[in-house]
């Protein structure tokens, strides 16, 4: 199993800079969207506090956690969306609000929840009166690290695809024009919008924001993450690492090396029903990973498998 962290990445945003300069920040850093300070339900008063701040409107350039870092390259954030710590708290309130939908019963959450590992762990997505879809629901994570999203690649960005469930009727059922005028009759995400984006809420600003909050969720480090660097000294040492006393002597910096990733390691253990897996997964004789490559495990393609459409 993964840990799921909201927030985390190694490379620079792809936009200019605010006039409340840049912020570095790893995401998987839960500062990052732990939410407005304030117990209970949040009052117009604690918004504009925290939307006077000026450091919550820098933009921010992110890092990815270590275990995601050999993916860097593939971080993508548009110019024309930088994320900000305040749009990253408004797409987060967003993300999770039920009254986004026709009858106010189902959020961007109930799909794609944290407990669930930013999926669902149903057959199929459920939506407004327990309506069926017809595919799973795609996982939230990591998102930042790709620009087609569905499981048709039909959005072409995550901005689109943030607003498509709203107006499905299976989904959320609402309208864009209705979403968008609860947004506005309330004085909270008004006050978000305005301060945010510098004019009125519209459902392309909607989708903005909801991106940039799914772009700070990304996985931490996995048992295979641990065990990885492990497997590599005991291939590449084999005789060194037999003897670690010697090798204590010998070459202090790979002993350190090795009992440090060994004891987190350790922590997080693989097991060896999961080693001979991960063996099996990287050999010829499977050959997963002519598809499910990089530190996502995917290539981000489309493939027809010979199965149905539908």
């Amino acid at each position: 199993m993964k840990k799921y962290w909201l927030l985390g990445s190694a490379i620079t945003v792809v936009s200019g800079l605010t006039a409340f300069g840049v912020e570095t920040v790893q995401l998987g850093k839960s500062d990052l969207t732990k939410g407005i300070p304030g117990a209970g339900p949040l009052s117009i008063s604690q918004i504009k506090a925290f939307l006077d701040n000026p450091q919550n409107h820098q933009t921010l350039a992110v890092e990815l956690p270590e275990n995601l870092r050999p993916g860097s390259s593939a971080v993508y954030v548009p110019e024309d969306n930088p994320l900000t710590r305040a749009k990253v708290e408004l797409g987060r309130q967003l993300y999770f609000d039920k009254r986004l939908s026709a009858d106010a019963t189902v959020s961007c959450a109930d799909c794609h929840h944290p407990a669930t590992g930013f999926g669902a762990n149903t057959q199929f997505g459920v939506g407004i009166k327990g309506q069926m879809g017809n595919r799973n629901s795609p996982v939230s994570f990591n998102r930042i690290l790709s620009k087609a999203q569905f499981w048709d690649g039909r959005a072409g960005t995550l901005e689109a695809q943030a607003v498509g469930p709203i107006a499905n009727p299976i989904e959320m059922g609402n309208t864009h024009e209705a979403a968008v005028k609860f947004i506005t009759m309330n004085a909270g995400y008004k006050a978000e919008f305005d301060k945010v984006f510098g004019r009125a809420p519209n459902i392309d600003d909607v989708g903005r924001a909801i991106a940039a909050f799914e772009r700070t969720i990304v996985t931490g480090p996995s048992a295979y993450d641990l065990y990885e660097p492990v497997r590599q000294m005991l291939a590449a040492f084999p005789e060194e690492l037999s003897d670690l006393e010697s090798l204590k002597k010998d070459d202090p910096q790979l002993f350190a090396k090795f009992t440090q990733a060994k004891a987190a390691s350790d922590k997080m253990p693989m097991s060896d029903s999961a080693k001979r897996g991960r063996d099996l997964f990287f050999s010829s004789k499977t050959n997963c990973t002519a598809c499910h490559v990089g530190v996502n495990f995917t290539d981000e393609l489309y493939h027809n498998l010979g199965v149905g459409m539908d």
